[in-house]
Parts: C-alpha cells; structure tokens; sequence
C-alpha cells in the first residue's frame, strides 16, 4: 500500500492543480489515474496482511466519490464549488491514508 499511497501523493498535486485552474480535461485525466490506484489499496491490503477492514474499504469509497464530487462540478461549469470540493477530497484521502498506513 505504501507504493501505492506514494503514487497518489504525486497525482494529488496534479489533480488539484487543473481543478484550481478550472481545467476538465486535466481533472479527468489525473482524476482516472487516481481511480486506478485507491481502488487497488483493499487488494493490496489484503495480499499483505490477509485481512481488510470495513473502514479501510469506507474510506477507498469515500475519496472514490470524493473525485466524482468535484469532477461533476467541473462538469457543470462550476469551477469555485470544485475547488471547495476539492479541499474536502484531501480531508478524505488523508483519513483513507491514515487507515491503510496504520494497518502495516
């Protein structure tokens, strides 16, 4: 998971910059590539520990709807509420991160 935590990290920072900049293309590009990589953490988990908890997966669907959240926003133009949405993103992507990093 850390690797994974790792890569996340760095897309965060792309991520948020082109919700800042109001740029849908950019979201949704570096919003897919985050997608891919939270919904690996359970497996990942699971092959390491052998266990997975309900919170560890609330929290990967959490910061899944999160992203939908803020693309969504962008999608109907409303670029302030996106950048909003966005600052609560990271409130749930370090609660999801805080959950798999306390696990190892």
């Amino acid at each position: 998971p850390d690797d994974i935590l790792d890569d996340i990290s760095h897309l965060r920072v792309e991520l948020y910059s082109a919700v800042m900049d109001g740029d849908l293309e950019e979201t949704r590009k570096w919003s897919s590539q985050w997608k891919l990589r939270i919904e690996k953490l359970p497996t990942s988990l699971l092959i390491r520990t052998g266990t997975v908890t309900e919170s560890q997966r609330e929290s990967v669907e959490e910061v899944l709807y999160g992203l939908r959240i803020v693309e969504e926003a962008l999608i109907q133009g409303r670029v302030k509420q996106a950048q909003v949405l966005s600052d609560h993103l990271n409130d749930l992507y370090i609660r999801c991160r805080n959950e798999f990093q306390t696990a190892q």
